[in-house]
């Protein structure tokens, strides 16, 4: 790895939110001659892309040819997750790293409701105060199963955890 190189990947990693640094970074490979800058390229679009874009199939499998082939430059991006609002029963968590996306949970009239990038992923009626949904969110090489754990009181969120293959994404007790 050159000079020029980790001085992209350290500034990506310090903001794994910039898609900007990324598709700068694409650039720089694809100058150099490395196939590794289109599969850079197709991680920022497939993190964008809405999770029923009928091109997903298609752009997830050249994705994951590219990184069998070459290698994935971003593999070890850190997963961080913030806390972008919380009500009583309603929380907006922003997932950066390898995975990235908006998790927005919020709760109605006895009905839970979670949004991934604005999209409805599930929206029905649990009976239980505790239970876990997985649903689909933007990973590096196409969509990956997020656990949301909910127990959720009378009166509040009592407890929310969001868990991806790697470990818990975010926790709040």
């Amino acid at each position: 790895m050159s000079g020029e190189e980790g001085a992209f990947l350290r500034a990506i990693f310090e903001d794994p939110d910039d898609d900007g640094l990324r598709l700068i970074y694409a650039d720089w490979l694809e100058e150099q001659g490395d196939p590794r800058g289109e599969l850079v390229r197709l991680q920022c679009l497939l993190l964008n892309l809405g999770l029923t874009d009928p091109r997903r199939p298609e752009l997830e499998e050249r994705a994951r040819l590219l990184a069998a082939e070459h290698g994935n430059p971003l593999i070890r991006l850190p997963q961080r997750s913030r806390l972008l609002e919380k009500g009583r029963k309603r929380r907006v968590i922003r997932l950066s790293g390898p995975v990235q996306g908006t998790i927005e949970y919020s709760r109605r009239r006895g009905r839970d409701v979670i949004r991934v990038n604005g999209e409805v992923v599930c929206d029905q009626f649990h009976k239980a105060p505790g239970w876990i949904e997985w649903v689909p969110v933007p990973g590096p090489l196409g969509l990956v199963r997020a656990g949301v754990t909910v127990f959720c009181g009378i009166i509040r969120l009592q407890y929310f955890l969001i868990s991806l293959d790697s470990g818990i994404a975010y926790e709040e007790k």
